[in-house]
């Protein structure tokens, strides 16, 4: 089994880089993942790569000037190009330039990956047997680049046929020796009186090249061109007549053996001149390169073959992009304002991971973005019903309720972002849950999806219903968020259950100590097989549509709060999903829990370099009656600090200039004692990894709320 080339992937995006290197590795490729391009130079000059994968938006160069680079050093290298846009003139260029071997476009499916692989593979393995032969014809043409020096001396011995006898010692035991020389070598010397072209010498070897005896090829010139295929005889014959004395000749022609079989030959000659400088000998080397050229012929022909598929191929894949690319087009029109709020998020999330440094995405990261987006709808979905609808805002109860619904979304979304913490923290199993009404938990999941069950539905065209059969229970423990997470999907999968409508049923019943929740529907429900594996990660009946992580998170959060799950479906029968959790033993707190408050009001200083937060915070500081000053820069607050009196100061942490570890060294270095809160989205991580910036008093985690910014502050006074 041949070995698969190494490849070398450079690409800034560390999160790409090692998803890159963990699929390669999978399927066997000695992997080398570099994250900047100047590592990725210096390891070209210590080691040879096979295929070369570079993103084409870098910080040092573009994708394309790396791998010109990559050309120059590594030229046999199948060189790829990846990218997120999908028209960019540039690289169609590369390609026909030859610094890119093809280019690939993010983000990638398996097909796409896997084809990309094999192509580049074997375009490495074809242009490096090219190369090996190239190789051994050059090292063959030096050879016999020495035996013409050679035969060059000794034609300075021979300028005139000396008689034997004549000979000097010395020159007979030359001549011999050249004898012996060139008739153990594979090349066949031959030499030819140059006015008459009778047939002087002829090396041994032409018996085994020619398969005729010595005696057939001597006499006149005939004998020879006898011996050359019809088809070549007449240009052979044309370029001995004209060449040979000049010393350009070098033909390659077929020769046809007495037993028909035809061999390949290349024929050189030079002339021998006298001390007049007259041209009186033709010396001249033949070589059989049948098997060099079959050899050739062949991987050239295996080339064709290859490229003409490799085209077919790219061609489909082009068509492929160009469906996407229509899609895409399609997609952006009818939701351009979810979409630029989906390429916030996006942005947001790819800079959280370049500045924490996750070294993984995994199973949870996904399952992460599927919460965050069911957590969207409500907020979306009601909003927009406010927006557009603003009668609704006159009924002060409707209005009051929708808003619930989102902050409980928006909470939920919360949740799910903290999850990201199992990243780099384990979850401790002592972990305690909360008491939460499960109904009120299953009321609210049902109303906060009603936007894609009922809304989206009746707009394509489904009718469906969801009815609710609740019975009577005490409370669970369970994380509140969680739970809604777990209805939410289970209600969303019901929905994609039901592509002509139906009806769907949430059931709440006590079973001894648990409490029990089903969701079903009547909708199209699995096989056996799919049923027996739909908890498993990336397991989807949905096709592209899905992302196959809904029942794994919900399998998932189920198991961590010590409960069970199970589900029964048949094919066309639709499916009942039932969860069973623990009721709550601890004691229930009797009426709502007492505000933290504060007897004095205090002068605050605000520091963020984000314009909303400044503006929401301030809000809540202003609303207990507090004072405050607001600044966008760290410098800017030293110096506020340095003018006015201040009772606590309230900093963000990643701020452009100064960050917020900075500017509360630079206070208590200039000898400042004041309280110091920082607000960051980075506190458990911080606290976790004890990388808490010396001298601040407290960390509260962003998104806060007016809850949590006025317990801070009332535990520092």
């Amino acid at each position: 089994m041949e070995s698969l080339p190494a490849v070398l992937v450079v690409d800034d995006d560390r999160v790409v880089l090692h998803t890159l290197q963990d699929q390669l590795s999978r399927s066997r490729y000695r992997v080398a993942a570099i994250p900047n391009v100047k590592d990725a130079l210096q390891r070209l000059r210590v080691e040879r790569f096979g295929i070369i994968l570079a993103d084409q938006l870098m910080p040092e160069m573009t994708g394309l000037e790396f791998l010109s680079v990559c050309r120059e050093r590594q030229p046999l290298t199948s060189r790829i190009i990846m990218t997120g846009m999908t028209v960019v003139p540039e690289i169609e260029e590369a390609i026909v330039r030859g610094d890119a071997f093809r280019f690939l476009l993010k983000p990638w499916n398996r097909f796409d990956f896997t084809l990309a692989l094999i192509q580049a593979t074997e375009r490495f393995r074809l242009v490096e047997q090219l190369e090996t032969a190239s190789r051994e014809s050059h090292r063959q043409q030096s050879d016999l680049a020495t035996l013409m020096s050679e035969l060059a001396g000794y034609r300075q011995q021979i300028r005139t046929p000396p008689v034997a006898d004549q000979l000097d010692p010395s020159v007979r035991d030359t001549e011999e020796i050249f004898l012996q020389v060139i008739s153990h070598i594979d090349q066949a010397v031959w030499v030819s009186d140059a006015e008459s072209n009778q047939i002087l010498y002829v090396s041994p070897v032409h018996e085994q090249i020619w398969g005729r005896s010595l005696q057939e090829l001597y006499g006149s010139g005939g004998s020879w061109i006898d011996t050359i295929h019809p088809d070549d005889r007449e240009r052979v014959l044309r370029a001995a007549l004209e060449d040979q004395t000049t010393g350009r000749y070098d033909e390659q022609y077929r020769i046809v053996r007495p037993d028909g079989e035809i061999r390949w030959i290349r024929d050189r000659a030079f002339p021998i001149r006298n001390t007049q400088q007259k041209t009186y000998r033709i010396a001249g080397i033949a070589e059989d390169i049948t098997n060099r050229k079959i050899a050739n012929d062949q991987l050239e022909m295996r080339v064709r073959e290859r490229t003409e598929e490799l085209a077919w191929a790219n061609l489909a894949l082009e068509s492929e992009i160009s469906e996407k690319r229509r899609a895409e087009v399609q997609l952006r029109e009818t939701n351009e304002r979810l979409q630029k709020a989906l390429e916030e998020l996006r942005a947001t999330q790819q800079h959280v991971i370049q500045e924490e440094r996750l070294r993984a995405l995994g199973t949870m990261a996904g399952g992460v973005a599927h919460d965050f987006n069911n957590a969207l709808i409500p907020i979306l979905g009601y909003a927009e019903l406010l927006i557009e609808r603003s009668e609704l805002l006159e009924d002060r109860t409707v209005a009051l309720n929708y808003l619930r619904l989102i902050r409980t979304a928006a909470r939920d979304a919360t949740v799910a972002v903290g999850r990201l913490r199992e990243f780099y923290r384990q979850r401790d199993d002592t972990e305690i849950f909360e008491p939460v009404d499960l109904l009120e938990a299953l009321t609210e999941a049902i109303s906060m999806t009603q936007p894609r069950w009922h809304d989206e539905a009746l707009a394509q065209g489904r009718h469906i219903t969801v009815e609710r059969e609740f019975r009577p229970l005490p409370m669970i423990a369970c994380h509140g968020g969680e739970i809604r997470a777990v209805v939410t999907n289970l209600i969303f999968n019901a929905v994609d259950a039901l592509p002509q409508g139906g009806r769907i049923t949430v059931r709440a019943y006590a079973d001894g100590q648990n409490a029990v929740f089903e969701v079903q529907d009547d909708g199209i429900g699995m096989t056996e097989e799919v049923r027996a594996r739909c908890v498993e990660p990336f397991t989807t009946t949905k096709g592209e549509r899905g992302t196959g992580l809904g029942l794994a998170m919900v399998y998932g959060i189920v198991q961590r709060h010590h409960g069970t799950i199970e589900i029964e479906s048949k094919l066309g029968e639709g499916a009942l999903v039932r969860v069973c959790l623990p009721f709550y033993h601890g004691i229930t707190p009797s009426g709502s829990v007492e505000k933290s408050s504060l007897d004095r009001k205090l002068k605050i200083l605000l520091v963020d370099d984000e314009e909303v937060v400044r503006d929401v915070i301030s809000l809540f500081l202003r609303h207990e009656e507090h004072e405050v000053a607001t600044t966008a820069s760290a410098i800017e607050a030293l110096d506020l600090i340095r003018e006015q009196n201040f009772d606590l100061v309230l900093t963000d942490h990643a701020m452009p200039g100064m960050t917020g570890g900075n500017f509360v060294a630079t206070l208590r270095s200039a000898g400042f004692e004041l309280p110091i809160l920082m607000l960051t989205g980075f506190g458990e991580l911080m606290t976790t990894s004890g990388t808490v910036p010396a001298g601040v008093t407290k960390i509260v985690n962003k998104p806060v709320t007016m809850e949590a910014l006025r317990s801070a502050i009332a535990e520092l006074f």
